[in-house]
């Protein structure tokens, strides 16, 4: 499901969504540009805090504009 960036540890979010089939149409447009990206899940545990989570896309801040 995610590609590894190979170089810069410290990578730029780009989009930002509750929805993973978003994230994954971005991660899909980023990769046919020849952008290398990576899909973080920012779900948190339902018991402890409901209803919050989401997707992020992040990429190499070179690849970022």
């Amino acid at each position: 499901m995610t590609n590894s960036p190979k170089a810069d540890p410290e990578l730029v979010l780009v989009f930002d969504t509750q929805q993973e089939s978003e994230a994954l149409v971005i991660q899909s447009l980023l990769s046919s540009a020849g952008i290398e990206s990576i899909i973080t899940n920012l779900d948190a545990p339902q018991d402890v805090l409901p209803g919050v989570g989401g997707v992020v896309v992040k990429v190499n801040p070179a690849q970022a504009e």
